[in-house]
């Protein structure tokens, strides 16, 4: 510690005043003024010792002169520092307050030996509080302050050191000085400035300010008048600053505390040293209040209150400036409400009322006035929402009055409001009366504008008539006011500055004299004047142009044409006045003072303007007003003036157009046509220029084109008129060419637009401009003309191509457009860009439409050239190239051609990446053009299985999920856009294209279809057709050939449409033409692969019709090798041979039209396959010629030739990596050991060898002997990687190559057709029997499908071990599917065909290699019926033949033989009618996008006809057996000559008969309950009946029509011919009419007729004993009662029949007993023999038996039936129902004698009906609605007429039908099924299930209508009877029935024996009266019925029941 010897008063000093250091200042001082401590720190007590007195005096006095003057200095000092700017450090501002208050008590312990006054040292102390001040320190302050008034009030009052509760001194006598009025000042005024900077919350601290104000009032008085000014202002801005605080934080504070604080502030205010500032301090207030609003609301306003009175009680002297600030102050107030609650509003309104009071009394009429105005709108609650950013606390919803109510309420709040004009000349008034109005105005105008509905519609609805003059006066005196303050000011633009407020004012007053009905013109004049305002701003004329516009529309709707006009005429008026002004300054835009207008602005507007004009026409049109004319050629002079100044002007498209439309409607009379006035004739005396009046002209001229709709014959002629102006009176010089040939190409296009027949017109228009232009152009190489040239060549050649489809002169034209395009370096304009583009697109879908490509490259050329033009990026014009689809020619094999991938390059060598176009297509808005071009390469993808290699499996990152939702995205967004539509039609398209590939048709259908049919939509709007219907004079079908086809004529005007939006995709007719051809071509390749036959057709040839009628080449040999095909297989040689020969005369004739050389050599590869299968096939079934077969191997092996030119060969299709096929990782044996000079080419002829025929063993099972491959094989580099085939998929896609793509495309199309080549050739040379050759055909097939390359010899090298491998190993991809399905099954056969011939290499192969690759094709061919058919039958006889040699054992499995052989027979039975189910079901499973059917995945078993993989293959089989009907089913087919054969071979088979066997039945027995028996039984002839028989049938009758065989040719007219001539003798001898009608002739005919029959009931017999002998037990069903020994001896399983083993005699025991009654049999009969009538077999003609076209319609017929069941909530007769299902046959509909020509059987029947209570009709025929209602809604339908009815309701009607009635058909040939070649039968029994009958009795063939009446007599009295028997128990029940049964009379009952009664086991009893399962059903009633004919066989045989086993129940009806 420092000594205080050693600090001096100088180092003290010095440090002081000059160190920077102060860390221990005040230690110092202590140190220094230690010896004061005694006397500072001594009690201040009166000392009782005078001497102790003394001595302390004597200390003070020493002590004063040693250091007084160090006090001084410091004091002095001190305040220096701490007031130093920057502040010191603040540890050394305490420091120095420490010693500075110590110094301060120091002089005042030295006071009693000073001479100064007594508060001296308070004075010191008021510095070290604004010291305290300075640093913030605001406790210290007050704390020092409150010492200073503890001081002054000592002096005051010597005897009480306390206040007595005051803060400040009082003043008195003793203390009334100046200098301590100053101290208190300047104590009271730190005081306020502490707790106003201190931001004090706490409320003491305020309420003390405001005692501390109060009681320094006489203070003030007795201060200097220049410290009392100085002082009091600081005092009143700190007051007034925390007078701010407290508003500010109104919701901390005592709101009675604020008030008073603001009355105390403003009381200061009043005074005359502040009152200048009133008016500030009052805003600053009152802006603080109002943003502070909450829940403090009665104090907001009691200070608002309170500062108006302030301010208000300051101008009621009349002082002009006080009034202004005060009315300013309202007017700010007043706003601010506005924005506040409604209380508030109402509040200070009521005040400003007060106020207005109280000036009124003083004589202040203007503030009177004003203050009201504030006041009634503040009132107006509603009205204040709709100031700008008014209160949005307010919502206008929830108002609950309205519009016209609240004018109203503000017309009588303005009632009491009056004023003079007087106070209005007084300029001081004006500006505050602008402002009053402008706040009541503002808010009324925006209410009136925005609504303007109500205010318009509601005044005039209103019950009285409204008048509102105070309010329209109020708009009346703003205007006023407004042009008086405009008019005054200099400085300022007033309407600028309100200009908002101006024109909605001015808008408002207008809609309310309009609304009124009063003071139209005084509003109107004001707007006018507005408009033609030199100071209204182009924004201002906008908002009123808008405005009115809005006005005027809603007067349009309330249909007030008047004022509509009024409204519109303004508007117009201020358009085009805003268009001169716009124009104005954009001609004087290079002065820096202008606003900078754009061209784009000025168009927009004149656009606008030329709208709002035309519309304007419109209402005085429908006015009937007479002032057209004069509106619109004014309109045309405001256009033309604007013209003058902008010569960039938009044309007033919309105002001529208007304007033509007019004329159109207004001229009725075509004569008057040439009297109308033309624009040239109007605007003559306008001194328009003459390019004026040709724009003008031009325009009108276009309207009157686009306008002929309503007036085709007046605007025809006018066309002519306008025409001949421009060409006579405008374009009349020789400097006019191009405009002339400019009209004369519209002339042309006008021509086209008014129809077809129009073409030759415009052709002749089109040459002449090309005439002119030619001439022109010869001058002048470049410039418009060459556009306007190759527009026209363009024009032309599209209009010849639709006069004559078969003109090539377009070639040229194009051509010639082309050149012209090319040498041109740019366009003009984006106008000729456009166009350009336009027509491009149209002549490149052309182009591709018909094949040509050669101008391919030109044309994408300059359509880049013209998006560039356009500001398109290249990656842009990829997106809209593949948008439309513009990338291709028609039926093209790649989706992207040559000629474009070469054009593209040459911009952008990244554009052969196909990362380049998927990112193209990213980038577009549409996510489908990034699925669509990912799935058109798709088939990539396929190409190998998923285990063929171990390397990453190629795909293409799309899935089919995928695809539908982007489709289904598309139409979603725009369902009824023609770019969604063809978008999402492309997508399905491919779609169903990757399904065909994959082998899935049926799915690949569904997708096609929905392509087809959004295609068709497109068609539709495009262009309109007529046909007519023609004859097939070969296959007696009705065909439709087209006699016109066209576009529409709106769709002919497109090829001067533009582009308007490029992000859509632009559809040129000639495109939509192409994508419908090309879906309808794969909707009928489709329906013909899966069997639809006649709707193939049906489509195929309308394809044809439109092909040949535009003359499309492509398309024409595309649909005509369909329809070869199709003919084909419908066994129409002659007219299959004319399709396929016409389409190669075709492609000839086109050679050099067709330019895409791949798609010209696919299409000849497939018309010689065509031919080649063609004569194959029919060397097959007709005349065994070798010379056909020798030409089809001919055709094929010309077309295989074909597919291996050099221009297949690229780096994809002929790989140079070596032969290898598989890559190492893949454990398949590949023997190559072979010499490449041991091979010979497979493909060459050559001659048959004779061999002789030498039996030999079958092979023994073995396994195959396969050679390992080495590491290092012939051709394999060591160390490198040799690549197969299948990396190809994978190395295309990594090599991101478009190119290779389309390569592996092209290869992928060429591979298919040489697959089918190959095919055919292998089978003519199986057929020659050249086997082993067949083999090696099928061994390079199967190197086509797995070799890399397959150009060189040695890729086809392919052993039997390798080939063994490649068979059980499913290693090929999905994109063969059906090729491959096709090559294993013609291996197998030939294999099979080989089995015993040692020179056959194939001959080695197991029998279980041959069933697996049959069980592999089984799956791949699964949706190609007719394949499917044939392998599965081949699979059934394997397994059969199997069980019975030992030599065909199959590897052990857990099915038997039995059960595989018995399902493959199954699936080969009714495959295309199964498909068709499946369809259906699937349709109505699933549902996509916009009513599309998907296939469902969940379908029970039965209802697939295979799994989807070979591995679930066993499992399939398990759940078809477990899900088969609990009904027993017979399935029967017929196997021909080529199974007869193999069956010979494989058996060693020799019948003991004179005659070979040709044909083998092939029967199995499924039954639930037991293991199926299959059987191969050889069938034996059935040549004739006898001798007698023969002869009789010779006799032929005359007949008008020939007998008409339904099913052609089919194995059944080999083996049963007499079958066929007993059907034709009985069409015959029943059709036929007697020449006499004479009991003769009569008795001759029933001779003939009655030995029909027996000829008919012998053949029968024949056909029983003959075919099936003993085995005919098996077509019964089980027995009814418990089974007999003979049906225990009956051996499961496989036989074959005709061999004479133990299983013959069991069988010849099994039926040596009497035939016990059995239980139903469903028959299900292979078409080729379904037309026999086998249900009246011996064996089964008493037996209840039912037929059905498959197992699979079984049982959706069971499951469709009792679905319909619960759908229809009908009762749930207990579960038990569910066996089988259950009509009433009194719940039935009846439909008698339709055709009115059988009243034999009406009779018979009308009124028996009648006494039934049936419903139906006789004699007439319904509508088919009324059918369709009746099948639906009853049990049971009947007909009795001529054939099946579908004359009065087409099948396709009743396919839709959801459920059927059961049905009972008694017309001839109503269950006849028509066969269809290898197609889907038809016939109505079909009909009927596919909706869901339950059971069909129908007639397979011809019957007589008396006889078959006593048929359908005896069925339904059966019916009937059995369902009015009731029972309580099942014994009863059927007790009961059977002796009903038994009392049956039937006419001519030939029957001695009885049908024994149905019983189950005694538990299993019925507790119902109405149903009964054990009671006979429908078809148990047959066999009786047939015996009432007449004619059992001839009649009787005839009805037949398809369907299941249906019961019979009584219903409550």
């Amino acid at each position: 510690m420092e000594d205080s010897a050693s600090i001096t008063e100088s180092s003290l000093l010095s440090k002081l005043q000059s160190s920077s250091d102060l860390s221990s200042i005040h230690h110092l001082f202590s140190v220094y003024l230690r010896p004061f401590s005694d006397i500072i720190n001594k009690p201040n007590k009166q000392s009782k010792s005078s001497k102790t007195n003394e001595e302390t005096s004597t200390t003070i006095r020493s002590l004063a002169k040693k250091f007084l003057s160090f006090l001084s200095k410091a004091l002095s000092y001190i305040p220096k520092r701490l007031n130093e700017t920057p502040k010191i450090d603040p540890c050394y501002a305490s420091e120095l307050f420490e010693a500075y208050k110590l110094c301060l008590n120091c002089v005042e312990s030295l006071l009693s030996v000073m001479t100064c006054k007594p508060h001296y040292v308070q004075v010191q102390r008021i510095r070290l509080i604004r010291c305290y001040e300075y640093w913030g320190r605001y406790e210290d302050a007050q704390k020092e302050g409150f010492l200073v008034l503890e001081f002054i009030g000592k002096l005051s009052d010597k005897r009480s050191v306390k206040l007595n509760g005051r803060v400040i001194p009082e003043l008195g006598k003793d203390n009334c000085d100046k200098d301590i009025a100053t101290l208190i000042l300047e104590v009271a005024v730190t005081f306020v400035k502490c707790v106003s900077n201190g931001r004090s919350k706490d409320e003491e601290d305020y309420r003390r300010l405001l005692s501390i104000v109060d009681e320094i009032q006489p203070w003030l008085r007795v201060a200097d008048e220049d410290v009392y000014e100085k002082l009091h202002k600081v005092l009143v801005a700190y007051l007034n600053k925390c007078t701010l605080f407290l508003v500010g934080e109104l919701a901390s504070f005592n709101g009675s505390l604020v008030h008073r604080f603001c009355v105390l502030t403003f009381s200061e205010f009043t005074k005359p040293s502040m009152n200048d500032q009133m008016e500030k301090y009052a805003h600053w207030i009152c802006s603080s209040v109002f943003s502070q609003l909450g829940d403090q609301y009665l104090y907001s306003v009691d200070i608002l209150t309170c500062v108006l009175d302030a301010m208000a009680l300051e101008c009621k002297d009349g002082n002009k400036k006080s009034l202004v600030d005060f009315l300013e102050l309202v007017d700010y107030c007043a706003v601010k409400c506005r924005n506040a609650t409604v209380n508030l509003c109402s509040a200070v309104a009521t005040h400003l009322n007060k106020l207005a009071s109280e000036f009124s009394q003083v004589n202040l009429s203007p503030v009177d006035f004003i203050m009201r105005l504030y006041a009634i709108t503040l009132f107006m609650s509603d009205l204040n929402s709709y100031s700008n950013g008014g209160n949005t606390k307010i919502p206008k919803a929830e108002k609950d009055i309205s519009i016209p109510n609240i004018l109203l309420k503000l017309e009588n709040q303005l009632q009491s409001l009056t004023t003079t004009d007087d106070s209005l000349t007084q300029m001081t008034y004006v500006p505050l009366y602008f402002t009053a109005y402008k706040f009541l105005c503002g808010p009324l105008s925006e209410m009136i504008i925005s609504e303007r509905k109500d205010v318009l519609s509601g005044l005039e609805e209103a019950s009285f008539s409204i008048k509102l003059p105070n309010i329209q006066d109020a708009f009346h005196q703003f205007g006023k006011v407004f042009l008086s303050y405009h008019a005054s000011e200099r400085e300022r633009d007033v309407y600028e500055d309100n200009r908002r407020t101006v024109n909605t004012v001015a808008a408002a007053a207008f809609t309310l004299s309009l609304a009124t009905k009063d003071n139209v013109k005084e509003s109107t004049t004001f707007l006018k004047h507005l408009i033609s305002a030199d100071w209204i701003q182009p924004n201002g004329l906008q908002y009123l142009f808008a405005t009115l516009h809005n006005v005027g529309l809603v007067l349009y709707r309330i249909k007030r044409l008047k004022e509509t006009t009024k409204s519109f005429k303004l508007c117009c008026q201020a358009a085009w006045t805003c268009v001169l002004h716009f124009c104005k300054m954009y001609t004087s835009r290079k002065d820096e003072s202008s606003i900078d207008v754009t061209e784009d602005t000025i168009a927009s507007f004149v656009t606008d303007a030329c709208a709002k004009s035309a519309f304007l026409l419109d209402i005085l049109h429908q006015y009937g007003s007479d002032k057209i004319s004069k509106v619109f050629t004014d309109s045309l002079g405001s256009w033309y003036v604007g013209q003058t100044l902008f010569d960039q002007i938009p044309t007033p498209v919309a105002l001529i157009k208007q304007w033509v439309k007019i004329q159109c409607k207004q001229i009725k009379d075509p004569e008057v046509g040439h009297t109308i006035p033309t624009i040239y004739s109007l605007m003559t005396s306008s001194k328009m220029s003459i390019e004026t009046f040709g724009i003008l002209l031009e325009q009108e001229l276009q309207a009157y084109k686009e306008m002929k709709s309503y007036n085709p014959t007046l605007c025809k002629t006018m066309q002519t008129t306008i025409t001949n102006i421009l060409l006579e009176e405008i374009y009349n010089t020789k400097d006019s060419c191009l405009q002339n040939s400019r009209v004369l190409i519209a002339k042309g296009k006008e021509s086209r637009a008014y129809g077809f027949e129009s073409l030759n017109d415009c052709i002749k228009y089109l040459s002449e401009a090309i005439s002119m232009l030619h001439d022109y152009n010869s001058k002048e190489s470049s410039g418009p003309g060459c556009h306007l040239l190759a527009e026209a060549y363009c024009l032309r050649a599209l209009c010849t191509q639709e006069a004559e489809p078969n003109s090539k002169h377009f070639i040229q034209d194009v051509g010639n457009a082309l050149k012209l395009w090319s040498s041109q370096e740019h366009f003009q304009s984006n106008e000729q860009a456009q166009s350009t583009l336009t027509l491009l697109y149209h002549v490149a879908d052309f182009l591709s439409l018909k094949g040509y490509m050669e101008e391919h490259s030109n044309i994408y050329e300059t359509m880049i050239r013209a998006f560039t033009w356009k500001n398109k990026s290249l990656e842009e014009c990829l997106t809209m190239f593949w948008q439309s689809r513009s990338l291709s020619h028609a039926l093209c094999g790649s989706p992207v051609n040559d000629a474009f991938i070469t054009t593209l390059l040459n911009h952008c060598n990244m554009s052969k990446s196909m990362e380049f176009w998927i990112s193209c297509m990213k980038e577009s808005k549409s996510k489908s053009l990034e699925v669509g071009f990912l799935q058109s390469f798709s088939l990539i993808s396929t190409l190998s299985s998923q285990d063929s290699c171990k390397h990453n499996h190629a795909t293409t990152n799309t899935t089919i999920d995928e695809v539908k939702q982007a489709a289904s995205d598309l139409m979603t967004s725009d369902p009824m856009s023609n770019n969604s539509l063809f978008l999402a039609a492309y997508l399905y398209y491919d779609l169903g294209e990757r399904m065909i590939a994959q082998g899935l048709m049926i799915e690949g259908l569904y997708y096609a279809k929905e392509a087809h049919r959004m295609r068709t939509k497109l068609l539709q709007k495009t262009f309109s057709y007529s046909i007519e219907q023609q004859n097939d004079d070969i296959t007696q079908k009705r065909k439709y050939i087209i006699k016109t086809f066209h576009m529409h004529s709106s769709k002919a005007c497109s090829y001067d449409k533009g582009l308007e939006d490029f992000e859509a995709c632009f559809l040129t007719p000639w495109n939509i033409l192409k994508v419908y051809l090309e879906s309808t071509l794969q909707v009928g390749t489709l329906q013909e692969t899966v069997g639809n036959g006649n709707e193939a057709e049906s489509l195929l040839l309308w394809g044809k019709n439109i092909a040949s009628f535009q003359d499309l080449p492509i398309f024409t040999v595309g649909f005509s090798c369909a329809l070869g095909k199709l003919y084909r297989k419908q066994q129409h040689w002659e007219l299959s041979e004319r399709e396929v020969e016409s389409a190669k005369h075709i492609l000839s004739d086109n050679s050099s039209l067709v330019t895409c050389l791949k798609c010209k050599l696919v299409m000849e590869v497939t018309i010689d396959q065509q031919l080649g299968d063609l004569f194959r096939i029919r060397f097959n079934s007709t005349n065994k010629h070798l010379e056909g077969l020798s030409k089809a191997e001919t055709f094929y092996r010309s077309a295989t030739g074909k597919l291996n030119i050099f221009e297949w060969r690229n780096s994809v299709s002929d790989s140079e990596e070596g032969p290898r096929i598989f890559c190492d990782t893949l454990s398949i044996t590949e023997n190559q050991t072979e010499k490449d000079d041991d091979f010979q080419e497979t493909t060459r002829p050559k001659l048959p060898r004779k061999s002789k025929k030498i039996s030999k063993p079958l092979p023994e099972k073995k396994t195959s002997s396969r050679v390992t491959r080495s590491s290092k094989q012939k051709g394999e580099v060591s160390g490198e990687v040799v690549k197969c085939w299948h990396c190809l998929p994978c190395e295309i896609m990594a090599s991101n190559s478009l190119e290779n793509v389309v390569q592996m495309k092209w290869e992928c199309i060429r591979r298919r057709l040489l697959l089918r080549l190959l095919t055919g050739i292998g089978k003519c040379l199986g057929i020659r029997g050249e086997i082993k050759r067949a083999h090696e055909v099928f061994s390079e097939c199967m190197s086509v499908l797995v070799n890399r390359s397959t150009f060189r010899p040695s890729c086809f090298r392919i052993s039997v071990a390798f080939m063994v491998d490649l068979i059980e190993k499913n290693v090929t991809g999905d994109v063969f599917a059906i090729e491959h399905a096709s090559i294993l099954y013609n291996i197998c056969w030939f294999s099979l065909k080989s089995l015993r011939n040692d020179g056959c290499e194939m001959s080695v192969m197991p029998l279980t290699t041959i069933v697996s690759g049959l069980k592999l094709s089984f799956i791949l061919c699964r949706e190609v019926p007719l394949l499917f058919q044939k392998v599965s039958r081949l699979l059934a006889v394997l397994y059969t033949v199997s069980s019975s040699n030992k030599a065909f054992s199959m590897m052990s499995s857990v099915l038997s033989e039995s059960q595989w052989a018995s399902f493959f027979h199954q699936a080969s039975l009714g495959t295309h009618l199964n498909h068709q189910l499946f369809s259906r079901i699937g349709k109505q499973k699933t549902t996509d996008v916009d009513g599309f059917s998907l296939p469902t995945s969940t379908s029970p078993s039965l209802l697939k006809v295979a799994p989807e993989s070979i591995s679930n293959l066993e499992e399939f089989i398990f759940k078809f057996f477990k899900d088969l009907p609990c009904t027993t089913i017979i399935c029967i087919s017929m196997l021909g000559d080529d199974y007869a054969n193999l069956l010979k071979d494989l058996l060693l088979y020799n019948n003991d008969h004179s005659t070979p066997t040709h044909a083998w039945i092939l029967l199995t027995r499924l039954n639930s309950d037991s293991i199926p028996v299959v059987i191969l039984v050889p069938v034996n002839s059935i040549l004739s009946g006898s001798s007698e028989g023969d002869s009789f049938l010779l006799n032929k009758r005359s007949c008008e029509k020939p007998w008409h065989c339904p099913w052609g040719h089919t194995i059944i007219d080999n083996v049963a011919p007499f079958f066929k001539k007993i059907l034709e003798e009985n069409y015959t001898s029943s059709s036929g009419s007697l020449l006499e009608d004479t009991k003769k002739n009569r008795s001759l005919w029933w001779s003939q007729r009655i030995k029909l029959d027996q000829l008919l009931g012998d053949f029968l017999k024949d056909m029983e004993d003959s075919w099936f002998g003993p085995w005919k037990v098996l077509l019964l069903g089980d027995s009814v009662q418990k089974k007999s020994e003979s049906d225990e001896s009956i051996p499961k399983g496989c036989y074959i029949g005709g061999l004479k083993d133990e299983t013959h005699d069991l069988i010849l025991n099994a039926i040596s007993e009497e035939v016990a009654d059995r239980k139903p049999v469903i028959l299900v009969l292979d078409f080729q023999i379904q037309m026999l009538p086998w249900e009246n077999l011996p064996v089964l003609r008493n037996q209840e038996v039912y037929r059905m076209p498959s197992v699979a319609t079984i049982s959706s017929t069971f499951d469709k039936y009792f679905q319909n069941q619960n759908n229809q909530n009908q009762e749930k007769e207990k579960e038990k129902e569910k066996d089988f299902p259950m009509i009433d046959p009194l719940d039935a509909y009846y439909l008698l004698n339709p055709g009115g020509d059988l009243p034999t059987t009406q009779s018979n029947f009308q009124n028996w009906f009648k006494d039934q209570n049936l419903q139906g009709t006789s004699g007439t025929s319904p509508t088919v609605d009324e059918l369709t209602t009746a099948l639906k809604s009853h049990d049971l339908f009947m007909y009795f007429g001529h054939g099946s009815g579908v004359q009065y309701i087409p099948g396709d009607e009743i396919q839709k039908l959801d459920g059927c009635a059961a049905t009972l058909l008694m017309g001839c040939s109503s269950g006849s099924l028509s066969l269809n070649g290898s197609y889907t039968p038809k016939g109505a029994p079909l009909y009927y299930l596919f909706a869901g009958s339950p059971i069909i009795v129908a007639n397979l063939w011809e019957v007589t209508d008396k006889d078959i009446d006593r048929f359908g007599k005896a069925v339904l009295d059966a019916w009937i009877k059995t369902r009015s028997a009731t029972s309580d128990t099942c014994a009863q029940c059927t007790e009961e029935v059977a002796e009903r049964l038994k009392n049956m009379k039937i006419d001519v009952d030939k029957r001695k024996g009885k049908k024994k009664i149905l019983r189950k086991k005694s538990d299993e009893c019925c507790d119902s009266s109405r149903w009964c399962k054990h009671r006979p059903k429908i078809g148990s009633f047959m066999g009786q019925a047939r015996e009432a004919c007449t004619l059992p066989f001839l009649i009787g045989a005839s009805p037949v029941c398809y369907g299941v086993p249906t019961g019979i129940r009584n219903k409550d009806l």
